[in-house]
């Protein structure tokens, strides 16, 4: 087991999603949640904070990908706190379960607002707790989770909070909107009931075969009804103002 954020385990995470092609096609989807509001992407300045050794390039050649640990994977090196663009420069900015690991989500979203070009888009996908997401969040996943009041920011000495964006963009959706103003929340998007999940995802074997894929995600699409209830995932679209 490597160690998070080391060079090997962005090998590893690489290898075991090109290993998954279930799993692949998985990521492809959170691409495509991440992309559709940008509109033509031709000419955009994209920016994925966060990316992993499997990122948006895969779906969006000429999107800048950045992390704030090197990994030979990404274009560059930065914190998303403090991003490294002039203002109204950015056409998006798009993150894969990246928010709940920066431990003061407002320093990135006044970046956010700071960088974004009127109309631009923060575009993330984000762990969902509805009651089956946080059975499975709580219980089966490594990462931890903390009931932390408004100010959203993670506790010292912690690298994840996995509930910190159902928090900001549900249980305190007025506050961000009241003190957001000009990020205007466009869409939260709830997804993923038992896909990820059947996938075994980076951490766990498929407890599915591949060839199996096409009647998991037509499983995934008869629970489309109960997602406030099963989701897991969800999309979060924000639109600067302009």
């Amino acid at each position: 087991m490597h160690s998070l954020g080391t060079s090997e385990a962005y090998e590893a995470h690489k290898r075991i999603i090109l290993s998954k092609p279930f799993l692949k096609g998985i990521y492809g989807f959170y691409f495509e949640e991440m992309l559709k509001d940008i509109g033509e992407l031709k000419g955009k300045k994209i920016v994925e904070v966060g990316a992993g050794a499997y990122n948006i390039s895969e779906a969006c050649p000429e999107a800048i990908t950045s992390n704030s640990a090197f990994n030979r994977f990404v274009d560059m090196v930065f914190d998303g706190e403090r991003m490294p663009f002039g203002n109204l420069s950015l056409d998006a900015v798009v993150m894969l379960n990246t928010l709940h690991h920066v431990p003061r989500p407002r320093l990135l979203f006044d970046e956010a607002a700071r960088v974004l070009k009127p109309g631009g888009v923060l575009s993330m996908v984000e762990p969902y707790f509805s009651p089956f997401g946080r059975v499975i969040y709580t219980k089966l996943h490594h990462e931890p989770v903390f009931d932390t009041p408004p100010s959203w920011e993670m506790p010292p000495g912690e690298s994840a909070n996995q509930i910190a964006p159902y928090h900001i963009f549900v249980r305190d959706r007025d506050l961000f909107e009241r003190d957001y103003p000009g990020l205007k929340v466009e869409r939260v998007t709830v997804h993923t009931a038992v896909t990820h999940l059947l996938s075994g995802g980076l951490t766990y074997r498929g407890l599915v075969p591949g060839f199996l894929a096409p009647l998991v995600w037509a499983l995934e699409r008869a629970l489309k009804p109960l997602r406030l209830k099963l989701g897991m995932c969800m999309t979060v679209v924000l639109r600067k103002a302009g």
